[in-house]
């Protein structure tokens, strides 16, 4: 299970040795920024931060292969849905968009996604390697605005409420 921003946090505050890097998914994305909060810290310490899942775990894919157990509300599901769908109607790869959203980000060392479809993969590649071109960037501004209102705490609530953490 992926510590919860709060407790990643914690843990490099709290250890005297130097932590390099972190690694946190599924909290920096289109409709969930809570990373970001910390990226500032992290990079004051010279902490890396990997970004893992920037597609949320299937939600931000034109294809809409979300596992039975990403932790996401129905909600949240539904507008990623209806995001796809639109991504789809002018012909852009919301996947590509996400990645490059995450991407873009200055204080995020890496960025790290997976897929089993080879045709996924090279969506993905592409998205890493290449800029967004006009058409893409007018439909990100488009998904960033329907997604900006989502208030998602789901996945932090479903992690906290029923594991406990580690005395530090």
């Amino acid at each position: 299970m992926c510590y919860s921003t709060r407790h990643l946090r914690k843990v490099v505050e709290s250890f005297t040795e130097h932590i390099d890097v972190v690694m946190s998914y599924f909290r920096f994305n289109f409709f969930n920024r809570s990373l970001a909060v910390d990226l500032p810290f992290y990079g004051a310490n010279q902490v890396a931060v990997i970004n893992a899942s920037p597609l949320a775990i299937g939600l931000l894919t034109n294809e809409g292969n979300v596992p039975t157990w990403n932790p996401a509300s129905d909600a949240v599901k539904e507008k990623c849905g209806q995001t796809a769908d639109y991504c789809k109607s002018v012909g852009v790869e919301l996947a590509t968009l996400a990645i490059r959203d995450t991407m873009e980000e200055p204080n995020v060392s890496m960025v790290l996604w997976s897929t089993r479809k080879v045709k996924n993969m090279r969506v993905n590649l592409a998205a890493a390697l290449f800029p967004l071109g006009s058409k893409e960037r007018l439909a990100k501004a488009e998904v960033a605005s329907m997604l900006e209102d989502i208030e998602e705490s789901s996945w932090e609530e479903k992690t906290e409420k029923h594991k406990a953490f580690f005395p530090l």
